[in-house]
Formats: C-alpha cells, sequence, structure tokens
C-alpha cells in the first residue's frame, strides 16, 4: 500500500509539474503574442532575415508603444565609433535587445537569425515615419562607421555630398570655433582619400560588396586588407545603395564627416540641380475614360518623375506634361499621330489599335536627351 501511495504521489507531482509547464507556456506564448501584435502598423518595415548575421536599417523613424520595452526581440548589435572598449580603444559594439536605443535613419545594425530564413519586424512599436525624400544628414566618426540609406528607395552616391567639421570639439572653457564646413561630392571625398567606399554584404555570395559612384566592378583594395578583391554588387546596386540595407564607410580623417544625402527631383536648364536618368522611372500608365474623338488623357506613374525640362514620347510624337507633376504622378494629353504642322502639338483624333511606346526625355545641363525606360500603351 505505501508502495502505490509512492507511485501515486509522484504521478501527482508530475502531473502537477506538466500543468505548470503547460500554463506556464501559454502565460508566456500570451505574453509573447501581446508583445508581437501591440502594434498594428500598416506600414511597419519587416525583413527577410537567413541564418546568421543580417545587416539592416530602418527607413524611417521608429516611436515605442511604452519607453520600458524593447522594440527588439532578436539579438541585435549596433558599432557605436564613439565608444570605447575595455581597453580604451575607441569602437564599441552595443546590444541592442538589451537597450532601449532605436537605430535612427541612416543608422544601421545587424540582427542575428538562428532560422535558415524568416521574416522579422521590429515589436512594440506604436508608429512608423518613413523618412521623407528630403535632405537627411548622417555624421560619421573617425574610423570604421555602420550606416544605411535613409530612404525607403534606392539612393544614388552620385547625389551623396561630404562635409568636413574644421573646428576641433571644443574644451570646456573653450569657445566654440564657428567657421562654416566645407561641402564637396562624395566622389571627390573618396578620390582625395578621405572617405573609403562602402561595403555591403552580399548574402547570396557570402561577400562584400564594394559600392561607390563609379560601381559595379569596382577593383580598388579594402583599406584594411591589401589582398582583399570585392565581388560586383547585382545591378540594382550599381552606384547606388538599396532600402533597408546596412552598410560600412571609413571615415579615414581624425574630424568627424556628415554624409548629405542630397535629394535632387529637377532638371534646370543652366544649374546642376538635375535628376539622374537612372532615377528617373515610369512603371504603369493608366488612361482616362475621354469619349473617343476627345484628347485622351493618360497618368504616368513613376518614381522621382522631373517636373522641368521633361517632354513625353507616344509613338512618334513629343508632347509636353500636364502640369503640375509631382515626383510620383505625371499626366498628359494623348497626341495625334501622322499629320501635325511642324513644332506644333496636335490633339483629339481618333489613334488606329496597336501599341505605342511611351517614354520620358529628360533634359538640362547634366542629362541631355535622357530616356527613360519604356512602356507600352495598348488601343483596342
Amino acid at each position: 500500500m505505501a508502495k502505490k501511495r509512492s507511485i501515486t504521489k509522484i504521478t501527482l507531482v508530475v502531473i502537477a509539474l506538466v500543468l505548470v509547464a503547460v500554463v506556464g507556456y501559454f502565460a508566456w506564448s500570451n505574453v509573447l503574442t501581446k508583445a508581437d501584435t501591440s502594434s498594428n502598423i500598416t506600414n511597419l518595415p519587416s525583413y527577410t532575415l537567413q541564418r546568421g548575421i543580417n545587416y539592416i536599417a530602418f527607413g524611417g523613424t521608429i516611436v515605442p508603444s511604452d519607453a520600458s520595452k524593447l522594440i527588439f526581440n532578436r539579438t541585435a548589435y549596433r558599432y557605436n565609433p564613439q565608444l570605447k572598449d575595455k581597453s580604451g580603444n575607441t569602437g564599441e559594439w552595443e546590444k541592442l535587445n538589451k537597450t532601449n536605443y532605436i537605430p535612427k535613419p541612416g543608422e544601421s545594425f545587424y540582427i542575428f537569425s538562428t532560422k535558415k530564413q524568416e521574416t522579422w519586424s521590429p515589436v512594440n512599436v506604436a508608429s512608423f515615419a518613413p523618412t521623407p525624400m528630403e535632405f537627411h544628414s548622417v555624421a560619421i566618426y573617425p574610423g570604421w562607421n555602420m550606416v544605411a540609406n535613409p530612404y525607403n528607395s534606392v539612393y544614388y552616391l552620385s547625389q551623396l555630398e561630404v562635409m568636413n567639421h574644421p573646428c576641433p570639439t571644443p574644451k570646456p572653457g573653450e569657445f566654440a570655433c564657428m567657421a562654416e564646413g566645407v561641402v564637396q561630392s562624395y566622389a571627390d571625398s573618396r578620390k582625395a582619400g578621405e572617405v573609403s567606399s562602402f561595403y555591403v554584404w552580399n548574402k547570396e555570395v557570402k561577400d562584400w560588396d564594394e559600392v561607390n559612384e563609379i560601381s559595379p566592378c569596382q577593383k580598388a583594395q579594402k583599406p584594411d586588407d591589401p589582398s582583399y578583391e570585392p565581388s560586383c554588387p547585382p545591378a540594382s546596386m550599381f552606384s547606388s545603395l538599396a532600402p533597408k540595407a546596412g552598410a560600412w564607410i571609413n571615415n579615414k580623417t581624425q574630424q568627424t564627416r556628415q554624409l548629405r544625402f542630397v535629394v535632387k527631383t529637377e532638371c534646370v536648364s543652366g544649374t546642376e540641380n538635375c535628376v539622374l536618368p537612372e532615377q528617373t522611372r515610369i512603371d504603369k500608365l493608366t488612361p482616362d475614360n475621354s469619349p473617343i474623338g476627345v484628347a485622351q488623357e493618360v497618368t504616368i506613374t513613376g518614381q522621382n518623375l522631373p517636373s522641368v525640362g521633361v517632354k513625353v514620347h507616344f509613338g512618334d510624337k513629343t508632347v509636353d506634361p500636364i502640369q503640375p507633376t509631382s515626383l510620383s504622378t505625371l499626366k498628359f494629353k494623348v497626341p495625334t499621330l501622322g499629320v501635325c504642322p511642324e513644332n506644333a502639338q496636335c490633339f483629339g483624333a481618333p489613334l488606329p489599335a496597336g501599341e505605342y511606346d511611351v517614354w520620358l526625355e529628360v533634359s538640362g545641363s547634366e542629362a541631355k536627351s535622357i530616356n527613360s525606360n519604356k512602356l507600352k500603351y495598348t488601343i483596342i
């Protein structure tokens, strides 16, 4: 009888432990679920992580739902060139999943995944505001810096500028130096040996891509490894930084520099403020419902559409866009094809059925007769 009681007691203890484990599991799962779903943000950034280290960035500003809660539920680090390690050397790693620090636009970090592939988004987020396509500045300190394209679209490095700070940081009691910084193009700063190329981790080939204003396949050696031969970046990365991806850059001087992410959106004759040809892209054509015989209006949807110095090509005709335009939309009237007085724009005649090429021609001091990609406009 004593033996049966002993077995029964052991069984109850085991059952009790199982119940505790089950209840604890569901309670903890509930906590995790609440943490992961506490923010129903429609534009919350999402990332496809692969096993190991993933270099990523936020293309906007994150506001946490609770300042006491972390937005990282995975192991994540950022490199802070301003901190000193235990030996007094400049540059130290900060563990983001143990601190309330939230990386800003233009700063990158790495997040570690134990799975072959998974989708991840930050948690405990109240709001996410994408960085507007306006001027943005990111400080880079002497040595290596983890940086990023601050926007949610591709940024072309031919627009990037670098500004130096000629004044040293004032010591206590000293007057601050008021001299203005000197601004030059990133290309000139890199060629002068002040800053390096950008180094972006290529997950497909497990190698570093060297990216600068003259990519692809720039065979310059990595500053800290003379034997290094960079791989060629994918076509989408030529001379540009992709959105939401981290990168390294070396400030080779002993002064803080500013990466100036300048956004040039217009081509104006006689100026240097001109859209780059590879930035102008048209994605979609949407006609209105004009009756036959009336000049039909078509909306072009795309990216970085210029508002000045642009012509719309439709078949063998060229027309001016309807003002006003924006960076993402541009309207034009379908021209009459065939006979029309020279240098005139004619509209209103029905067009024969068929496919017509539509593209943009951009003119300006930096882009003479640059054609955008073509789309097909079909008339049934």
